[in-house]
């Protein structure tokens, strides 16, 4: 095993070697390979950090991660993240300038115009449908549809995606009459699930996570960008993150509270006009978060530093 990874060290020295030998800039989407520090010597280097990198870990690792995270924030000129959680968190360790660049969306790729043959193909009919896209993990809140979907028998409920989760969730759902479980698909076919659906969910549960219970929900979903760009109605938590992304184009039930996120389902069922309005404000508000304008605003820092 350490001999694979002095061959993995060895390529990578190689290849970020060739690459960095005659840029101008360094833009490294941060990881935890020091290898790179060799070759920014005294160019400009931008750093995004999008996790509390050494945060995550305990003991022995914790302090070798730190040694190289912090050689990398003293060597960069900036930082990039993605949350002004994450900022905050970075500020404690740096005085670095930090930008808050959140991830986005191809909003031509998802889209509320887009067609499908879903609902024929799942036999959905006219059921209310119900659209989970995401890992399946335990803090994405996926275990949590189930017990959703039991109060909400009079819709239907789509799982799609893949992770640690899938099988005993699968295993649990047998019995489950309203629930549809897709497992992994293609990214060119999400944007059909989501704009044939009724209602768009992601009931996110920080306390299977307990480094987001101790620093906060630093997440940017990217999830929530496609799910406004699809222009369907939103149900989530109150994570101020959420609520900064989505704005007032969803509905957001109390954090923790499983029985207020089944409220603010069935209220949306209840109205149809709501969830028109929503998912018009939603679409509206995707626009502002295009790949595009994301790399706008990344190459304006760049054209400050050379």
């Amino acid at each position: 095993l350490f001999k694979l990874k002095l061959i993995t060290w060895y390529k990578s020295y190689n290849y970020i070697k060739n690459i960095t030998k005659n840029s101008q800039l360094i833009y490294e989407r941060f990881h935890i390979n020091p290898i790179d520090l060799l070759f920014i010597n005294k160019k400009p280097y931008i750093l995004e950090i999008n996790d509390p990198t050494f945060l995550l870990y305990n003991g022995i690792k914790k302090m070798f991660y730190k040694k190289i995270v912090m050689k990398k924030i003293k060597r960069c000129s900036i930082i990039i993240t993605q949350t002004n959680t994450l900022k905050f968190i970075l500020k404690k360790f740096t005085d670095k300038k930090i930008y808050v660049i959140p991830n986005g969306v191809d909003t031509k790729k998802f889209n509320p115009e887009i067609k499908s043959d879903v609902r024929k193909k799942y036999n959905i009919g006219e059921f209310p449908l119900i659209t989970f896209v995401g890992a399946f993990m335990q803090w994405h809140g996926v275990d949590s549809i189930i017990k959703i979907a039991e109060d909400i028998p009079e819709a239907k409920f789509l799982l799609v995606g893949d992770g640690p989760l899938y099988q005993e969730i699968k295993e649990r759902t047998k019995n489950v009459r309203n629930i549809i479980i897709i497992g992994a698909v293609n990214n060119n076919n999400i944007p059909g699930f989501l704009a044939c659906s009724d209602v768009l969910i992601a009931p996110f549960n920080t306390k299977r996570f307990n480094k987001l219970q101790d620093y906060g929900f630093w997440w940017c979903p990217v999830k929530l960008f496609e799910y406004m760009a699809s222009g369907r109605p939103i149900v989530s938590y109150d994570f101020s993150e959420v609520k900064n992304i989505v704005k007032d184009s969803a509905i957001l039930a109390k954090q923790g509270s499983l029985n207020d996120f089944i409220n603010c389902i069935k209220l949306l069922l209840a109205d149809k006009n709501k969830r028109e309005n929503l998912g018009r404000k939603a679409r509206k508000i995707s626009l502002g978060y295009t790949w595009d304008k994301r790399g706008e605003d990344i190459i304006k820092i760049i054209g400050k530093l050379i």
